[in-house]
């Protein structure tokens, strides 16, 4: 038997202590959480991408389709309707997931705002809610105003053109603009025809149903984006909620936290994976923010 002072190197015969089952069992299951922590931030990761994408995308189609109804159905004389897409589009802070410089924008207001009510002891929820009601309000009554001056467009100013005989000159735009498409006009036999036809018809005939159906369709768009930027993004005062389901909630591009809980939401049985999912019937809720 050998013997070593107390204090003194071990000696060199002597075995090392072998590893036990419990240390490689913890080192697993160590792994195996860092594993799924990192699956976890690609899954928000990766839909943060896709959702920035859909955003861009959303956003683009609203100017396309103004800019569609302005050259196709209003031959290039209607620029108020435009000029209120545009305007309102600025409203919805899009730039704020789809541009590296947006610090400027309404919500970026919102969010001072909310921060100098904390700073005082008032609670931001009321007015967070007035401005949110406003801008609500404010897309429905763009809405409606704009298809309202597309029909003015139509009856008092394109019908009376065509009484006249003077369609063709629409043809390549107006003294607003001109343009090189060729705008499709109607084409009659002689003016007696178009005259003949019922006010409904010369309406049809001359792109109401068109601009209307785009007027729609913006307005659905719009819908969606106030949903998605108002109400789920982090971005917002309303979509920072606790126990939220990870695909309803729209993300920043640099709010991809190592905190995040990606759920059960974010696995989808088909091979194209959500972005996201917009509760828009709360949109379509007029007093939402009344409760």
């Amino acid at each position: 038997m050998e013997f070593s002072m107390p204090g003194s190197f071990p000696m060199e015969g002597r075995s090392p202590i072998p590893p036990t089952k419990i240390s490689e069992d913890m080192m697993e299951v160590v792994n195996d959480e860092y594993l799924e922590n990192f699956q976890k931030r690609q899954k928000i990761s990766r839909k943060t991408i896709r959702q920035s994408n859909l955003i861009n995308q959303l956003d683009s189609l609203i100017y396309i389709l103004a800019g569609y109804q302005l050259i196709k159905y209003c031959h290039s004389a209607s620029l108020i309707p435009l000029v209120v897409y545009v305007i309102s589009q600025k409203f919805l802070c899009c730039d704020s997931f789809t541009s590296t410089d947006s610090s400027d924008n309404f919500m970026t207001f919102l969010n001072q705002t909310e921060r100098q009510n904390q700073e005082n002891n008032v609670d931001p929820e009321p007015i967070m809610k007035v401005f949110f009601k406003k801008i609500q309000q404010a897309i429905y009554w763009k809405s409606l105003l704009v298809m309202i001056y597309h029909i003015g467009f139509v009856c008092f100013w394109l019908i009376p053109l065509a009484n006249k005989g003077k369609l063709n000159l629409v043809v390549n735009g107006t003294w607003w603009f001109v343009s090189f498409i060729g705008e499709t006009i109607p084409i009659y036999e002689s003016l007696d025809t178009f005259k003949d036809r019922n006010y409904i018809t010369k309406m049809m005939d001359l792109g109401l149903v068109g601009l209307l159906f785009s007027d729609a369709m913006i307005l659905l768009i719009q819908l969606i984006l106030f949903q998605s930027i108002y109400i789920q993004s982090t971005l917002s005062p309303m979509g920072r909620k606790l126990n939220g389901k990870e695909i309803e909630l729209l993300r920043l591009p640099n709010d991809v936290s190592t905190s995040a809980a990606a759920d059960e939401s974010l696995d989808s049985p088909d091979e194209s994976p959500f972005a996201l999912h917009v509760r828009l019937y709360e949109a379509l809720n007029l007093k939402l923010f009344d409760q």
